[in-house]
């Protein structure tokens, strides 16, 4: 995670949690980048980069996922690999978003940025469980 110092220590420990129990139930894996600015003209585009740049486009399902945020921006952007962009009807995405401005909306950034995290890998579980290597 490449959190600037906008967040506690317990904040981060609280967002690597989430991260860990989600790769516990799911075999996507998420990573989060946060920056204080995009330095792109579209977070959108900066955050396709970054999951190209994090290879997340080769995890072995092809079921990546990107949250990206940009704080003083006011902006975040998640982006899922292949397989899951492959799926029909899904609306957790949305609701993994909304669940985060819900949070955002009174000031409880890294809240509603675990919250996404919790959200997406619970979600996620559904369509890609997690299997133990051989």
């Amino acid at each position: 995670m490449a959190a600037k110092p906008h967040f506690n220590k317990l904040e981060e420990q609280l967002m690597i949690a989430a991260i860990e129990k989600a790769s516990k139930v799911s075999s996507s894996e998420i990573h989060v980048f946060i920056e204080s600015n995009c330095p792109a003209d579209d977070s959108y585009d900066r955050a396709v980069d970054l999951f190209d740049e994090q290879d997340l486009q080769d995890v072995e399902n092809r079921n990546g996922v990107l949250i990206y945020m940009a704080l003083l921006d006011r902006q975040f952007v998640i982006v899922g690999g292949e397989a899951i962009n492959e799926l029909k009807n899904l609306s957790f995405w949305d609701d993994t978003k909304t669940e985060m401005i819900n949070h955002f909306k009174i000031g409880k950034m890294a809240k509603g940025l675990t919250a996404g995290i919790e959200h997406a890998g619970e979600k996620l579980s559904g369509f890609f469980p997690f299997k133990k290597k051989p």
